[in-house]
């Protein structure tokens, strides 16, 4: 995201991706990219930039003739915008005019959103056309939308296993890609080799995590309520703790947000309403906040101030060290809300309703946008 005489969000519906605002100089591209689901390898949704600072126009919109994105887009350094739909069809859009640079078709489910990462664009997917349930990982290079591979993920731990089912978007960092399964964590290296294959049989039948990755450590949540740490070298497990009660929204693409150094990780769940700051090198609990509502995937600002939304739309600020109530800002109107994003000034940006709402780092309105000629927003702002 950028400032008016540059860039600014993009986001995902069922139908559309708009990007708000003008389009984005190489210079700026560099400091907005947002190329992995929640922002970063923290899946802190905290842009580097600046977000857009002045009344927002519409730059372009890209609709599909069907179906829908399966997940939020991702901006790669030079600004390119990369969709991709529950049909199997990748995308690569100028971010500038929303024109597309190239398209690619998987001929199977695309799972999440893709990753970014050294040139590469890396898309887990499920059910390739002609081979049943099978599930894996594609390599795409980034530039021309051409396949380098497809893997297979590892297979059940049982004799004539079928391959394990991927079930959220794939984090692409410098150490690997790491890719969630049903029962839990995939590391795959740059050339599609399988480096390890993390699985927790007795509770892990409900991951649907989108794992960080930071200071060696891979951290992931379940929806039974669990939280893991990983080391990023082996996959060996670290420590799992249970931080919640199952959850009942099953399916529903899910993060623990982890602060910069890597020591905290924030924890919530869909139809769970607290918001669980957890130590990931003792396991101490160093704050719960309940607020007595369901909760979105939280957000973390560069202060490390917790951004907490009810799945209603009000969006609650909670003290990283303490987990007190800094604000609290009302739904400004009807409609589900989603996680907001960050920028580089702590300026927060969400959906609600039908909505783009822009608040400044102490809950005041910036600006809002009505967005109900494009149909109601999906996804969160990027």
């Amino acid at each position: 995201m950028k400032g008016l005489k540059s860039p600014a969000p993009a986001f995902v519906g069922a139908v559309l991706v708009l990007l708000l605002l003008a389009a984005l100089s190489p210079a700026a591209a560099q400091e907005a990219s947002w190329p992995t689901a929640g922002a970063n390898a923290f899946k802190d949704r905290r842009s580097p930039a600046d977000g857009p600072a002045g009344s927002p126009f519409l730059l372009w919109c890209f609709t599909l003739e069907a179906g829908n994105f399966s997940g939020d887009p991702v901006v790669g350094p030079d600004g390119t915008v990369y969709a991709a739909t529950t049909s199997g069809a990748v995308y690569a859009l100028d971010g500038g005019s929303g024109a597309v640079r190239w398209a690619a078709d998987l001929g199977r489910t695309v799972v999440g959103s893709p990753a970014w990462h050294a040139g590469a664009l890396y898309v887990a997917w499920s059910g390739r056309q002609g081979a049943g349930s099978a599930c894996g990982l594609a390599c795409l290079d980034a530039a021309t939308g051409e396949e380098r591979w497809s893997v297979l993920s590892p297979p059940y731990p049982s004799p004539g296993g079928s391959p394990l089912p991927v079930t959220a978007s794939p984090t692409a960092t410098e150490e690997g890609i790491f890719v969630p399964t049903i029962y839990g964590v995939w590391k795959i290296a740059a050339s599609g080799s399988t480096v390890w294959n993390f699985k927790d049989i007795a509770y892990l039948h409900e991951n649907h995590s989108s794992p960080a990755v930071a200071g060696g450590r891979v951290v992931f949540v379940t929806h039974l309520g669990r939280l893991y740490v990983l080391s990023a070298g082996n996959g060996a497990p670290l420590k799992s703790y249970a931080f919640a009660g199952p959850s009942s929204g099953s399916g529903e693409e899910v993060t623990a947000a982890l602060s910069r150094d890597g020591g905290i990780a924030y924890c919530t769940l869909p139809n769970v309403t607290t918001v669980s700051a957890v130590r990931t090198g003792d396991w101490g609990v160093k704050w719960v906040f309940n607020a007595t509502a369901p909760l979105k995937p939280v957000t973390l600002g560069p202060g490390g101030t917790v951004y907490a939304a009810t799945q209603g739309g009000r969006l609650i600020a909670l003290d990283p060290v303490t987990g007190a109530v800094a604000w609290t800002r009302e739904p400004a109107e009807t409609g589900a809300a989603s996680s907001p994003a960050v920028d580089a000034g702590g300026n927060i940006f969400f959906f609600q309703g039908t909505g783009l709402y822009a608040l400044g780092p102490g809950g005041d309105l910036i600006w809002s946008c009505g967005l109900q000629d494009y149909g109601t927003p999906c996804g969160a702002p990027v």
